[in-house]
């Protein structure tokens, strides 16, 4: 998650927001209390804001927080603490479309290269070439002054170019590609489930498999899987050659 400085008081209030969200626990009346105060003692508005924002997310008043994040952001600009955590947050709360959606609005409004960077990388973990398309424009201007993050924009090009090229040759449609990631991620936010991680991968350049592995149950994967067939067959057309899938991320030992 952004940070400030790292001796900072607002520094440490994230690092227990953060650590929080990672454990997934409720917050106790006393924990409440005591993190909205020291929120309130903050000098910085901007650091206020923004951690006010969090701690909405963070009791589960997502659409409080969106607001704090986007007022805070039309009231005081570009500023990668406030666009990155706002992105964090979403994230967080397992909105994976609106956090793709918000980082490319971010990179697009801001033409700052962190959030730039940000919506390349979620763009290329969900195979969302058009996304990717105009990062790698924003980028272009700019790109020699970002040496430090040549890697990582390197590995998106070759991504890009390899999935580019399959979607041609397997006459796959971007946009069916898109809609089936937003139809899991719409499965997965009614079950509350968050996944771990995600593959695109060509079977036999027959059929795109489109894998996201979650960190749940069997009962649960197989209601995820059968939610997810319901909602493809709502489609007018179904997307071609792609078979999207949940799978769990380890199996449980059998007992002899």
């Amino acid at each position: 998650m952004p940070q400030l400085s790292p001796m900072s008081k607002a520094n440490s209030i994230h690092e227990e927001i953060a650590l929080y969200f990672k454990s997934k626990n409720e917050l106790d009346n006393f924990t409440k209390h005591r993190i909205q105060k020291q929120i309130r003692e903050l000098d910085d508005v901007v650091q206020r804001k923004v951690l006010s924002a969090l701690y909405q997310f963070l009791c589960g008043e997502i659409e409080q927080g969106i607001q704090i994040f986007v007022e805070t952001y039309n009231d005081f600009g570009c500023d990668c603490y406030i666009t990155m955590n706002h992105i964090y947050a979403l994230v967080t709360a397992g909105l994976n479309k609106k956090s793709i959606d918000t980082a490319l609005y971010y990179a697009q409004e801001t033409r700052d290269p962190q959030a730039i960077l940000k919506s390349l990388d979620l763009s290329t973990e969900y195979c969302n070439l058009d996304s990717m398309d105009l990062c790698f424009e924003l980028l272009l201007p700019m790109e020699a002054g970002l040496e430090y993050f040549k890697k990582e924009i390197t590995v998106s090009r070759l991504h890009y170019d390899f999935f580019n090229k399959l979607f041609i040759s397997m006459n796959i449609s971007r946009d069916d590609v898109t809609k089936t990631v937003d139809i899991i991620f719409e499965v997965m936010k009614s079950n509350k489930a968050d996944h771990i991680a995600s593959r695109f991968v060509s079977c036999d350049d027959e059929y795109l498999d489109i894998e996201f592995t979650v960190n749940q149950s069997i009962d649960t994967i197989i209601k995820l899987n059968d939610d997810l067939i319901d909602a493809m067959v709502e489609l007018d057309e179904l997307p071609s050659r792609i078979i999207p899938r949940f799978t769990v991320s380890h199996l449980p030992e059998l007992g002899l």
